[in-house]
């Protein structure tokens, strides 16, 4: 689906919505992501769509249409911040880079002061200027298959065409193509098609010890014209292939340990590990995104660098997979509040980052069904249950689109997450079903007023997410038995 016909969309706010959306697609009658024959068609490499998206079943509430207040573009109690926002304006009364560069978001002179957010700043008058309407996909779908060797023999054709959406036409105008499993995937295609769903198979073994999913500089990897030699995953070498049971971890669920596949079982590509038009499709950002993304990221890490926090706002676009049993997409963000000092990745990714070089009100509805998919994929990737990160107003998105800044975050229970472990509540009208988006904004970064107010409000992220996972490990080592 393009993303022009998304504009088209309303997305449901409200159960009542999300019903007669429903309606409108009669092969969505009782259907849900675990389903033996899901009635709704996966293309590969298809970027998500209305129908892929009310499967996941979210809600999403709207902003204020025409904020006058800055507690109309964001209360922070709305998302349980209140008790961290007073620490977070006394940290920045005393920042000297801060002040200069208010005053120079007031005085508009060509001159950047020097400074902490010197780079910041050259970057958002950048981002300011950028005049685009292509937005790349982040989150695209594939059936589950099953690997063959005629498949092996037969790598998919070359994707003709230089931008991404001729690309994108041209593979949603062509046959579907079968996507392929990666040799580190392959199993007895029997014991395959009798296998529970990732996200509640039990008893795997342990990802290696010796891993690091968190570099924050992965190269990009090469296909194997360009490299015969290299492995099919990117964290894999020649002489340590990995079994198909390894890279899954063992979280505790209310009904006992529950796998979830994580992001290291997945190669790159989804259709294929040999297709470079996919992997040019979902990894490499456009010219004008990188210029957003280093504008946010610049930001971000300015407002927090010095606070002694133990965290980084990091470039690392880390993959978030969700896997239905039936069905499965992999979503890449463009960034993530790292906290360091911690092996888990799980306790490790505290908000996400996605950014786009278009105006949001452009491509409304492509932009926020994206979001949504990130988030879910964020939490069938790791649930941590029992963490602070499941508490209201934790599972955050900070988002940049051209030179206004949005703020998201996800209000769900554990029916919901019951329903993305095991399908259970398809049928439900229950608001606890479901996944509701909040979104607040925007923050223009070309006015003084709205930067100093958002500039408290993620120095308060930061500081919360510092105390949260300080509270979780502390509460790891009370439980742990004595040596």
């Amino acid at each position: 689906m393009s993303t022009e016909s998304t504009e088209r969309v309303t997305l449901p706010e409200t159960v009542a919505d999300w019903e007669k959306d429903m309606a409108k697609y009669p092969e969505l009658d009782a259907a849900y992501l675990h389903q033996a024959e899901l009635k709704v068609k996966l293309k590969s490499a298809s970027t998500i769509d209305e129908k892929q998206f009310l499967l996941l079943r979210v809600l999403w509430k709207e902003p204020a249409i025409e904020p006058v207040l800055d507690s109309d573009i964001f209360n922070p109690e709305h998302a349980g911040l209140q008790e961290w926002m007073e620490k977070a304006e006394a940290s920045l009364r005393n920042y000297k880079s801060w002040k200069k560069y208010c005053k120079s978001l007031e005085k508009r002179s060509a001159q950047i002061p020097e400074g902490t957010f010197a780079l910041a700043e050259a970057a958002q008058r950048h981002a300011a200027n950028i005049e685009t309407e292509e937005m790349r996909p982040t989150a695209i779908f594939t059936p589950k298959s099953h690997f063959t060797r005629s498949k092996a023999q037969h790598p998919p054709k070359k994707i003709k065409g230089n931008s991404l959406a001729e690309k994108e036409e041209h593979m949603n105008d062509s046959q579907p193509v079968t996507p392929e499993r990666s040799l580190a995937d392959d199993e007895d295609t029997e014991d395959e098609e009798e296998e529970e769903s990732p996200l509640a198979r039990k008893h795997p073994k342990e990802p290696p010890s010796d891993s690091n999913p968190l570099g924050d500089s992965p190269s990009a990897p090469k296909t194997p014209e360009q490299n015969p030699s290299a492995p099919k995953h990117p964290d894999e070498s020649p002489s340590d292939p990995k079994t198909p049971e390894e890279g899954h971890s063992t979280l505790e669920t209310p009904e006992g340990p529950s796998t979830l596949e994580t992001p290291e079982d997945s190669p790159y590509t989804l259709t294929s590990p040999d297709d470079p038009d996919l992997l040019h499709m979902l990894y490499a950002p456009s010219q004008d995104e990188q210029i957003v993304n280093t504008a946010l990221v610049d930001f971000l890490s300015a407002l927090t660098l010095h606070t002694l926090l133990p965290l980084r706002w990091s470039m690392h676009r880390v993959p978030l997979k969700a896997n239905f049993g039936n069905a499965s997409y992999e979503a890449r963000t463009d960034g993530y509040l790292d906290m360091t000092g911690v092996e888990r990745r799980g306790q490790r990714i505290r908000a996400l980052i996605e950014v786009k070089a278009v105006y949001r009100n452009r491509k409304r509805a492509a932009i926020r069904m994206q979001e949504a998919a990130q988030t879910v994929a964020w939490l069938a990737s790791y649930p941590e249950p029992g963490d602070r990160l499941n508490e209201r107003g934790r599972r955050i998105h900070l988002c940049q689109d051209r030179h206004e800044v949005f703020i998201l975050y996800a209000e769900y229970t554990e029916k919901y997450l019951e329903y993305l472990r095991t399908g259970a509540g398809a049928k439900s009208d229950d608001p606890e079903t479901f996944l509701t988006m909040h979104e607040f904004g925007p923050w223009d970064t070309t006015d003084p007023d709205r930067m100093k107010h958002l500039a408290p409000i993620v120095v308060a992220i930061a500081m919360r997410a510092a105390d949260d996972l300080k509270a979780s490990l502390s509460l790891v080592q009370a439980v742990l038995p004595y040596r």
